[in-house]
C-alpha cells in the first residue's frame, strides 16, 4: 500500500512530465512556423548570434543568406 507522500510524489512527477512533454511539443511546433533562419538555443534564443559591432554588415549578410 502506498503512503500519502508516495502517492503525492507520483502525482507531482506525472504532472511535471506531462507539462514538460507538452511544452516541448509546442516549442517544436512553433519552430516549424517560423521563417528560415538560424535555430535558437533553449532559454537564450539567438542572443549569442547578435553582432557586437558593425551591426549593419552582419544584418546585410544575414539578409542575403536567409
Amino acid at each position: 500500500m502506498l503512503t500519502v507522500a508516495e502517492t503525492l510524489s507520483i502525482l507531482v512527477l506525472t504532472l511535471l512530465s506531462a507539462h514538460l512533454l507538452t511544452t516541448f511539443i509546442h516549442y517544436r511546433h512553433r519552430l516549424r512556423l517560423l521563417p528560415p533562419g538560424p535555430r535558437p538555443l533553449p532559454f537564450i534564443g539567438n542572443a549569442l548570434d547578435l553582432p557586437g559591432h558593425q551591426n549593419w554588415r552582419t544584418y546585410a549578410q544575414w539578409g542575403k543568406f536567409y
